[in-house]
């Protein structure tokens, strides 16, 4: 959390940008001006903040607008957060092509809630997660049991795991990860010490491990033990 004094108003932001929405380098960009929009209710005020990247084949400026959020309960939050962001954040996340290949609909839902975690919508971007594993490791599944993608689709994801998912790598990551994936969509949680960034962790190493068993299947087939 940050504190700063506009307009003689002392406001707390949820954090300066890190990222820059153009280039997408990690850097901490130039604050060029502040722009604080007070409303008569607090839901109503926002604080607009000119960013200037600081690299140097960039440079290029962008604009991220913060507003109060409610907590629950009609509470509304202490510091202001990122509510938007012009242009829109371009960078994608990176995933190996060898896994976007075999499920694109994983990397599209993965990215769209990657960018949701960038808005502080972390009460979204953990279902969002939640459900681009679910894609991967059925993808994954029939792209190895072709003959069972009727069964592969229906089953709920703990038993796809369970019956078709060979590797233990792979097993063992994305069964923890469903874990605390289905921690992010219930109202009580049973893995209370663990949080979505260790949810993406175990995302990063299930996609790890897939990438390894597609690209050792293929130089399996490519060559064949010679005689």
């Amino acid at each position: 959390m940050q504190e700063i004094v506009v307009n003689k108003e002392r406001l707390k932001i949820s954090h300066y940008a890190d990222v820059c929405n153009h280039c997408g380098h990690s850097m901490r960009p130039d604050v060029i001006e502040y722009n604080f929009i007070k409303g008569q209710e607090k839901h109503k005020a926002s604080l607009e903040i000119i960013y200037r990247c600081t690299m140097f084949d960039c440079s290029k400026l962008f604009i991220n607008t913060y507003k109060y959020i409610n907590i629950g309960y009609g509470t509304m939050s202490e510091d202001l957060k990122l509510y938007s962001s012009i242009p829109t954040f371009k960078t994608k996340p990176d995933i190996p092509n060898e896994v976007i290949e075999i499920s694109p609909n994983f990397f599209e839902v993965y990215h769209q809630a990657h960018l949701a975690e960038l808005y502080n919508l972390n009460e979204i971007a953990g279902t969002g997660y939640r459900k681009a594993l679910e894609f991967l490791i059925k993808d994954y599944c029939i792209s190895r049991n072709k003959d069972k993608e009727a069964n592969i689709k229906e089953l709920p994801l703990a038993k796809v795991i369970g019956q078709y998912v060979e590797d233990m790598n792979i097993k063992d990551c994305a069964k923890r990860a469903v874990w605390i994936g289905n921690d992010e969509t219930h109202y009580v949680k049973i893995w209370a010490s663990k949080n979505i960034k260790d949810l993406k962790i175990l995302i990063q190493l299930t996609v790890g491990w897939v990438k390894n068993c597609v690209l050792t299947a293929k130089y399996m087939k490519d060559m064949p033990q010679v005689r």
